[in-house]
């Protein structure tokens, strides 16, 4: 399940499945409980095929503490895809990472960076000596 909500919502004049999103938020429930929040500058969502579009300051938070930025993603709802091919940055528990895009498919079992990548990884209290 998802929810869609934004400061203000107006069906497109040049398409009666779009409509224009300013400050747009998501809030989706994966299969397996997890929790994510997305949020952007403007959007479009068209009702048709089922997919958001996000452009501006984006961010996606999963409720495990990570979290990615971008200028632009596209969220395909029925198939459980987030895309973006604009560069990206992210951070989480285990480290950090930059890369020219991401995927993520299958409904959040895997993360793709696209490009050139850059991950940083923490130490971590079991694997560190000091």
């Amino acid at each position: 399940p998802y929810s869609v909500t934004a400061d203000t919502a107006s069906q497109s004049k040049s398409a009666p499945d779009l409509i224009d999103l300013s400050f747009p938020k998501a809030d989706i429930t994966l299969r397996d409980g997890a929790w994510l929040a997305l949020s952007a500058d403007t959007g479009t969502f068209d009702r048709k095929i089922q997919v958001l579009s996000l452009k501006g300051s984006v961010s996606l938070f999963h409720d495990l503490g990570y979290q990615l930025q971008t200028s632009s993603a596209d969220i395909f709802m029925n198939k459980g895809e987030v895309a973006g091919d604009k560069p990206v940055t992210g951070q989480g528990p285990i480290g950090t990472i930059q890369s020219a895009g991401f995927r993520i498919l299958e409904r959040g079992k895997r993360v793709i960076f696209t490009g050139k990548s850059r991950l940083v990884l923490y130490r971590t209290a079991q694997g560190s000596k000091g």
